[in-house]
């Protein structure tokens, strides 16, 4: 049986781990199959660095790796990049806060940083009412702050509710009317405190004609608005807060005959503001955001900052912003409000900012309006329009860029110089976002000749005024005209300046198009390309395509990027994507992975699965694997085993190894269990009285050979010669011989056991209790009784003499010749011949009795045993004498009968 067992088990591991290894072996060459079926491969040149993306949920991702196509200049350190967060709260929580414009201001903002200073869509964040929460401006900064390099702007702006602290302090101010007053009465009273934010008066008592006399509260310099009126009676009571520092107090009273008491009034309170400042987004009526918590957070941005904050008290926030590299701008001054303006629906400082783009004047003339030449327009024009609605706010400005602040593109030339040997000295302005171009190209009409003198593709924006000499050709080339091209460059917008300078006598045609490319010379020579070549810079893109699409024609263009989508115009036209159009937020294949996040995450965006390992690429970035790796982390696992199995495609360390080597072991270690165990523990069970299976817990060998009588039990007939004599029996075939040989054989080998424990004797040495035991010269061969509780088993005393050590009462009504034999068997005289009767009776005897047998004292001084002392007698298998407590024998399976 144990043979069987374990060449099952054998079997079982072999098919698993057949199993396991054929589906590794899919796993590393199926992916492999898929791919090279691929209509495509591509090998680019690219560096391997650490970058972020924005995912199409608009979380920030660390990636492992970013493209980068040859070596185009449209990257960060040659590009000044400019981002925006623009926020609007006009609907916060309830109704009693909320405001009525500040929400258009936020769009109207929005669109002007794209209008104006060409910020493209996918650089702003834009957030209005419920939207501009705390978490949410924080979220929005960090988010940028990682896409930021040194050299990038952002611009941040806030219009809504802001606030401060209020300082307090109460005077007493004693003031009355008559008791009762006069009909017909307007007369004022006023308390003055220079400085002072805000003020109230506390009345101890108030009488006045309902409806028709009544006190009003407000600021005695606008004496024509109140802030509070009091008509009827009230008592111990405080008016609203009035925004002035000179409160007045009014009676008016109507000139019929009904009159009251009147009113008396004794203190005022006066509140001054001080810090902290806030921000009141829409989950901050309680608690703002401070000016101390902004600025931690704008320290996170590692380029330059711009802030517009359109909220009562926002000169407060402008004065703890202030910082190198951050200009600052706030509609009022700190214990100022600020106005919202119902003709133009704006806040009145927004409205003035956004006006002054157009207004304003370019007072360098360097082709540019900076945040400097803009700020006398927009103070004087605040200032008027606040006044002009009734209370006056004046903003402040906190300026600590160093030289102009600039965010549009810009270039311009200003004025040149050049000598006869063409020697050319350029001054020139290239400020705000992007990067630049600057190209200087000789032609000789003569010879038909182009020379291109200098060519810069990496002009880095900087605002102020530049000089610039570039040295003509040689002598030997004649030449006619020069051409000066200065370029601006920022995603789609490009802003160009041209100087053409004709020398000498030659005729430049405004009519003739000598290469025939559909662009008559004139063109080309302000453009910079080659009239003489169809293809000026050899990049495969005639002349022609590159004036129709905006290209450059005197540059590569594959290394540019020239519609500032982020991809460069090769990787474009590999995929058969427009390098004209924007595809920052197209996606060619619909799998919802922009173009742009398919380029820099190694993506194909014609193929929903770039790598085809059966994960989409829009689940591979949110899994964090790679788009064109089928096996991210590299352990001979593919991405999509991984995620099938749950372990991390992108963790060596949890590999689906790890756990393939728990199943082996684990399955190995039941396999050596079932192969070896069993014959290990037949083999050593018994070779120390401490592996006594069965013992009693907490008993010695030596308490059980003192307490516990020891049984021995004789061997019990094997299976195959008692059926055996059964059959002969019941089908009488058999002679008497045969039968006796058969007992005799089964008898006469006379096994020995021990006389303590029953184990049968190999020597001396008995293998169950290891002590040394005399060995019966010779065994009185006895039957056992098939009894379940075993009562048949004789009992054992080393003081007894053998002769009388085993006896079994037989039933008075056996026959008397089964009489004759036990009386033989226990007289230990030899039997050597049975009748055939007889034999069967004994047999028949043996497996029919099924009642307890009578035991008898051998000796007078021997009592039966109790039943206490019945329990306690151990079981032993009458098929191959194992001690058991249990009615299956553990060894040989023998199950034994329940009376």
């Amino acid at each position: 049986m144990i043979i069987m067992k374990y060449r099952k088990y054998k079997s079982c591991s072999f098919i698993l781990m057949s199993l396991l290894y054929i589906l590794f072996i899919l796993n590393l060459i199926l992916p492999l199959i898929i791919i090279n079926s691929n209509d495509r491969t591509l090998n680019f040149n690219y560096d391997i660095m650490s970058s972020y993306i924005e995912e199409p949920n608009g979380l920030i991702t660390k990636l492992d790796k970013s493209v980068q196509l040859h070596e185009s200049i449209y990257q960060s350190e040659n590009v000044v990049e400019g981002y925006a967060i623009v926020l609007g709260v006009s609907d916060y929580p309830g109704t009693e806060y909320d405001l009525t414009y500040c929400d258009d201001d936020a769009t109207d903002l929005y669109n002007l940083v794209q209008s104006e200073f060409k910020i493209p869509r996918q650089n702003i964040i834009y957030l209005t009412n419920s939207m501009v929460t705390k978490s949410a401006i924080t979220a929005a900064i960090n988010e940028l702050a990682v896409k930021m390099d040194a050299n990038d702007y952002l611009f941040f702006s806030f219009s809504g509710h802001g606030s401060c602290n209020y300082l307090k302090s109460t005077y007493d101010w004693y003031i009355e009317s008559n008791h009762p007053y006069s009909n017909g009465m307007d007369y004022y009273w006023h308390y003055s405190y220079p400085g002072a934010f805000m003020m109230r008066v506390h009345f101890t008592q108030i009488e006045t004609e309902y409806r028709y006399d009544g006190v009003f509260v407000g600021d005695n310099d606008h004496r024509d608005e109140a802030w509070d009126l009091f008509t009827g009676e009230f008592y111990d009571v405080w008016s609203n807060w009035v925004i002035c520092d000179d409160i007045y107090v009014n009676l008016y009273t109507d000139p019929y005959s009904i009159v009251d008491w009147g009113f008396q009034v004794d203190k005022v309170q006066v509140a001054f503001c001080t810090s902290p400042f806030e921000i009141i987004p829409y989950d901050g009526l309680n608690i703002g955001l401070t000016d101390s918590e902004l600025d931690l957070l704008l320290d996170l941005i590692p380029g330059k900052v711009i802030c517009l904050f359109d909220s009562c008290h926002s000169g407060g926030i402008g004065s703890s912003l202030q910082q190198v590299g951050r200009y600052i701008m706030t509609a009022c001054l700190y214990d100022e409000v600020s106005l919202e303006d119902p003709y133009s629906e704006n806040g009145v400082f927004t409205h003035e900012f956004l006006d002054c783009w157009t207004s304003a004047y370019d007072f360098n003339n360097d082709g540019v309006k900076s945040f400097e030449e803009i700020w006398d327009y927009l103070y004087s024009g605040t200032v008027s329009r606040s006044n002009y609605l009734g209370f006056t706010h004046h903003p402040q400005c906190q300026d600590h860029i160093v030289g102009e602040t600039i965010l549009q593109p810009n270039a311009k030339i200003l004025n040149y110089n050049y000598d006869v040997n063409g020697t050319i000295t350029l001054n020139y302005s290239h400020s705000g976002l992007g990067y630049g171009n600057l190209g200087v190209f000789y032609y000789d009409l003569l010879n038909n000749n182009y020379f291109k003198s200098y060519c810069n593709m990496n002009l880095i924006s900087s605002p102020g005024f530049h000089q610039f000499t570039v040295n003509g050709p040689s002598d030997s080339f004649h030449i006619s005209a020069i051409s000066i091209i200065l370029e601006a460059r920022y995603h789609d917008f490009v802003e160009t300046s041209t100087i053409f300078i004709e020398i000498g006598s030659e005729y430049v045609s405004t009519v003739v198009d000598s290469d025939g490319d559909g662009i008559i010379d004139y063109n080309e020579f302000t453009k910079g390309s080659n009239p003489w070549d169809l293809d000026s810079d050899n990049d495969s893109f005639s002349d022609y395509y590159e004036y129709v699409n905006n290209f450059i024609p005197y540059y590569n263009d594959y290394l540019l990027d020239l519609d500032g989508d982020g991809i460069p115009i090769e990787w474009e036209l590999v995929y058969s994507l427009s390098p004209t159009e924007d595809n920052t937020y197209l996606d060619a294949d619909r799998d919802g992975v922009s173009d742009y996040l398919e380029y820099i995450n190694f993506g194909n965006p014609t193929k929903p699965d770039t790598d085809n390992d059966l994960l989409n690429d829009l689940q591979e970035l949110q899994l964090g694997t790679l788009l064109n790796d089928i096996d991210s982390d590299n352990d001979l696992f593919t991405d999509y085993t991984e995620f099938i199995l749950g372990t991390n495609p992108l963790n060596f360390g949890f590999s689906p190894f790890v756990y393939i080597a728990g199943i082996i072991y684990f399955i190995g270690g039941i396999y050596f269990i079932r192969s070896y165990g069993k014959k290990y523990a037949e083999k050593n069970m018994f070779k120390h009285p401490k592996s006594l299976k069965n013992a009693p817990e907490k008993t010695s060998v030596e308490e059980i050979k003192i307490k516990r009588p020891v049984y021995n039990i004789p061997p019990y007939i094997r299976p195959y010669h008692e059926s055996s004599l059964l059959k002969r029996t019941s089908s009488q075939e058999s002679s008497s011989e045969n039968l006796n040989s058969a007992f005799s054989n089964s008898i006469s080998r006379k096994p020995i056991f021990c006389g303590k424990c029953g184990s049968l004797l190999v020597n001396q040495v008995c293998p169950r209790c290891v002590e040394k035991r005399q060995v019966l010269e010779e065994r009185k061969t006895t039957f056992p009784e098939l009894d379940p509780k075993r009562e048949h088993i004789l009992r054992s005393d080393e003081n007894k003499s053998p002769s009388k050590s085993n006896i079994i009462h037989l039933p008075e009504n056996l026959d008397s010749n089964i009489k004759q034999i036990e009386n033989k068997i226990q007289n230990g005289d030899e039997i050597k011949e049975f009748k055939e009767d007889d034999l069967v009776d004994i047999f028949s005897w043996i497996k029919t009795r099924i009642s307890d047998v009578n035991e008898k004292s051998v000796s007078e001084n021997e009592k039966p045993l109790d039943k206490k002392e019945k329990a306690n007698i151990p079981r032993f298998c009458p098929n191959c004498g194992y001690y058991s407590e249990f009615i299956t024998c553990p060894r040989c399976g023998f199950i034994y009968k329940e009376n």
